[in-house]
């Protein structure tokens, strides 16, 4: 049953979610030249009971955090990204990295480092 579950939600994408889901920003890159709208919504599963995810690709990548780093610049460097859109979680791209940066040092001692202030710059490479 999962698996067609998972069946389900990967017929529903576009090739830009698709590409954006499995963290390939140059395919991202490509497509978006060629014209793929990166406002289009991935469809996530929320998992049972519950109701399914709706957001942009640079949400989907904002949640996944730092090692998405590459993925986020290249969709900021988007003509047509809006970074001030909810998801349905009523969540903006920068709450969701935030969220997954704090989620990270859980316990740990806060420390501001380079890795999470001013990475996602749409102008470095």
């Amino acid at each position: 049953m999962n698996f067609l579950l998972t069946y389900f939600y990967v017929c529903l994408q576009t090739a830009l979610c698709l590409a954006v889901i499995t963290n390939q920003p140059l395919l991202v890159e490509r497509l978006l030249q060629l014209g793929s709208d990166v406002t289009t919504q991935i469809i996530t599963d929320a998992g049972p009971q519950m109701p399914s995810k709706h957001e942009q690709p640079l949400h989907f990548a904002a949640r996944k955090g730092v090692p998405w780093l590459n993925m986020l610049r290249v969709l900021l460097r988007s003509q047509h990204v809006d970074i001030d859109v909810f998801n349905s979680d009523g969540l903006l791209p920068t709450c969701c990295f935030y969220t997954h940066v704090t989620r990270i040092q859980g316990g740990q001692e806060k420390q501001r480092d380079s890795t999470y202030s001013g990475s996602i710059n749409a102008n470095s490479s």
